[in-house]
């Protein structure tokens, strides 16, 4: 594993930066639909990459902050809109089936919904700070029925605070 992690380290740090970020937008789409990798790791491993020399002491070619920033928003947006979709076309029913039918009876599916529909905004904003409970909340707020047009405006103005906070 070790052997793995050194050839990754030594093969982004001799890329340009346009492969940098496509590799680190793959890896941030992955995180949105539930890999296990932060993605504030990712963001802050483009940010060091972009700010970086090449090993021969030249600059990085097509390093960019900005562009960093802009590919980086797009890949958190759309790891979050199809984790959200997938809540909107499937959510429901899958928590009609065992085992999730027992934790989430009618009563407490109910419950959930009046809080979502009272709190929705403030939970998809807060969603984009809460590593590991990114993509549940974003399934959960697809599920239970929240607006597109509300999701992409408060995951999206969380993640134009968060993106360029980790990439600068």
């Amino acid at each position: 594993m070790n052997e793995l992690f050194t050839w990754l380290t030594l093969a982004l740090e001799s890329s340009d930066a346009l492969t940098v970020y496509l590799i680190g937008c793959a890896v941030i789409v992955t995180c949105g639909l539930g890999l296990p990798i932060p993605e504030d790791i990712t963001l802050l491993t483009m940010g060091y990459l972009t700010y970086l020399p090449l090993p021969d002491g030249s600059p990085r070619p097509h390093a960019s902050v900005p562009l960093a920033s802009v590919m980086a928003f797009v890949a958190c947006m759309g790891g979050d809109g199809v984790m959200f979709s997938i809540g909107r076309r499937y959510g429901l029913g899958i928590v009609s089936h065992r085992p999730f039918r027992w934790v989430l009876t009618p009563k407490r599916l109910e419950h959930a919904r009046r809080v979502v529909q009272e709190h929705g905004p403030k939970m998809l904003f807060a969603a984009r700070f809460m590593p590991g409970l990114r993509s549940v909340g974003f399934f959960t707020a697809g599920s239970l029925g929240i607006r597109y047009l509300t999701f992409l405006t408060y995951d999206g103005l969380a993640a134009a605070i968060s993106v360029p906070f980790f990439i600068f």
